[in-house]
């Protein structure tokens, strides 16, 4: 048995006064200044620790553009009332921010993992036994 799925998100996020992050320098603005996008201001007028950004069609959050999972599983009987099995999985995904206010900092680089496991089961599916794996490849992200 193959199966297999694939996800493509375009998730963008629009919002304004979110916190600099803390790698950002602010540039300050005379009162009444239009309010950048995608950098870090604060007016003359208030206090250096007033710094924000208007955020606008920046990425969104925990939101991987790219996800991709395969799998397949071989299932063979070992006796009349007994199966055996042996599946794997592959899956990736593409790198994620973790931050709405889009601090590089933050991000995390795609990756890829591998799960296994094998295993018995009663031919009737009552009783299975299982031994798996995640990460079998110990993929650190």
């Amino acid at each position: 048995t193959f199966n297999g799925g694939f996800t493509f998100l375009d998730a963008n996020v629009n919002t304004t006064g979110t916190n600099c992050s803390l790698a950002q320098t602010a540039t300050v603005l005379a009162p009444g200044s239009a309010q950048p996008l995608n950098s870090c201001f604060r007016f003359s007028t208030e206090a250096a620790a007033a710094n924000r950004q208007n955020i606008d069609d920046s990425k969104l959050p925990n939101a991987p553009k790219y996800r991709l999972n395969l799998g397949g599983r071989y299932e063979a009987p070992v006796s009349a009332s007994m199966s055996a099995f042996a599946q794997a999985s592959l899956n990736l995904q593409s790198d994620v921010l973790f931050s709405l206010d889009q601090d590089p900092a933050t991000r995390q680089d795609g990756y890829a993992t591998v799960d296994a496991s094998i295993g018995l089961k009663q031919a009737d599916g009552r009783y299975q036994l299982t031994l798996f794996v995640k990460n079998l490849f110990d993929q650190s992200y």
